[in-house]
């Protein structure tokens, strides 16, 4: 019975997972779609001459807000952009989608662990946590020790611990649950951006047990390192599919897919 309630809950996961995809699909089209659309009409204007092209390759955004005062409508902020300035932000834009799917994705997966840890915990005193001895901690104090729970589980649940780093998609899983853990609370907190690379990098590696491995450190260092942006965009968790773009694109190390964390 316990285990076809776990089954349960995995689907339902799953299925929570399916649409977060979804969303990340349907940005992927529209985007694609956007850029298309605003890369001919770049083509259409460069017939034009240098005076001509600079006028309609420009435009103008006014911002405005409803003064509490007056109840007039005032504009607060204008922004000139050109067609290639509008084609960056739409891939910004993405990558703040992105960014936001990530950070669902994980809240799923915690609701995910937590459930499934006050299920076993019921006939398995083994598997709970030294503070919940007596079955006493609710689900929003769980949810703030899954580190400890999955802890628990890699040391009661045979196997985990192994096929966490040796599998057949050659990826260490642990590595990139600590790498959406941390990038979670970076996009939360810090607007999806950090100042310090290398300071979360080092974080990440020695939650995942790395940091002093000399065998594996280099290449979980460049794993990590690939979602931060560079030049304009240095320090930016970068998700999108193809961060070289050729119109319009994101400054990046390397290309990285998306599909690893997403």
């Amino acid at each position: 019975m316990e285990t076809q309630q776990i089954e349960t809950r995995l689907q339902h996961f799953f299925d929570q997972i399916a649409t977060i995809q979804h969303y990340q699909r349907l940005s992927e089209r529209i985007t694609k779609q956007t850029i298309q659309d605003l890369y001919e009409k770049d083509k259409q204007l460069a017939t034009l001459t240098p005076e001509h092209r600079e006028v309609f390759d420009s435009s103008l955004d006014v911002f405005s807000i409803y003064s509490p005062y007056t109840g007039e409508n005032r504009p607060y902020s204008v922004k000139k952009s050109t067609i290639k300035d509008t084609a960056k932000l739409v891939h910004l834009h993405k990558n703040r989608q992105y960014q936001w799917l990530l950070v669902e994705a994980y809240e799923l997966f915690e609701d995910f662990i937590v459930s499934t840890y006050e299920l076993i915990r019921e006939d398995n005193p083994e598997f709970r946590l030294s503070k919940d001895s007596n079955k006493e901690l609710l689900s929003k104090d769980l949810k703030r020790k899954v580190h400890l729970i999955l802890s628990r589980f890699r040391e009661k649940i045979a196997g985990l611990k192994t096929i966490e780093q040796d599998n057949k998609i050659q990826k260490n899983l642990r590595l990139y649950l600590n790498i959406i853990e941390k990038f979670r609370h970076i996009i939360v907190h810090k607007n999806g951006k950090t100042s310090n690379v290398p300071l979360v990098t080092d974080q990440i590696l020695k939650t995942s047990c790395l940091l002093s491995d000399k065998a594996r450190e280099p290449d979980a260092r460049a794993v990590i390192n690939d979602y931060f942006g560079a030049e304009d965009n240095e320090g930016v968790i970068v998700l999108v599919e193809k961060p070289v773009f050729n119109y319009g694109g994101i400054s990046m190390h390397i290309n990285c897919i998306s599909s690893d964390l997403i």
